[in-house]
């Protein structure tokens, strides 16, 4: 997506806004938008720019750990370990880890983890965030959007 990006000039992506989805969260991504793009955002589950204690906590944590600032990969596993962790039973058989597993309502750094058995076992509530990456002097993080509208 970035040589695709380089490969424009200001004059033919400068005045459309933009969205992207998985993929456009890289720092190359971001650099290849500046001054080509007056508006290029992207939805995400997570942003290490969101001013969260937990989000802060887990960005300090994973970079001195990993060298590296975590991307929505890292964050969403993480979350699900979190989460299967907390309800997890080594007792457990196979069927009774398939109800501890519905069970799961779990607070993480990239929003609410919750497959309680009201919802028949999918995600619910799950929520994102929008980032610009038009302006590198500008923070990446502009809103965590919860449940839509059903």
């Amino acid at each position: 997506m970035v040589d695709i990006v380089n490969a424009t000039s200001p004059e033919t992506i400068g005045d459309i806004i933009l969205l992207g989805g998985d993929g456009w969260d890289s720092d190359g991504m971001r650099q290849a938008m500046a001054d080509r793009s007056h508006g290029a955002y992207y939805t995400s589950h997570f942003s290490k720019d969101e001013p969260l204690a937990k989000v802060t906590s887990f960005v300090e944590a994973f970079s001195s750990r990993e060298g590296s600032t975590p991307g929505s990969i890292g964050a969403l596993t993480y979350d699900t370990a979190k989460a299967v962790l907390a309800v997890h039973d080594p007792k457990a058989d196979g069927l009774r880890m398939r109800e501890l597993i519905k069970r799961i309502d779990h607070d993480g750094v990239t929003g609410w983890v919750d497959l309680r058995s009201r919802h028949g076992g999918d995600p619910y509530e799950k929520s994102i965030v929008l980032e610009q990456m038009h302006d590198p002097n500008s923070p990446r993080f502009k809103k965590r959007i919860n449940r839509l509208a059903e």
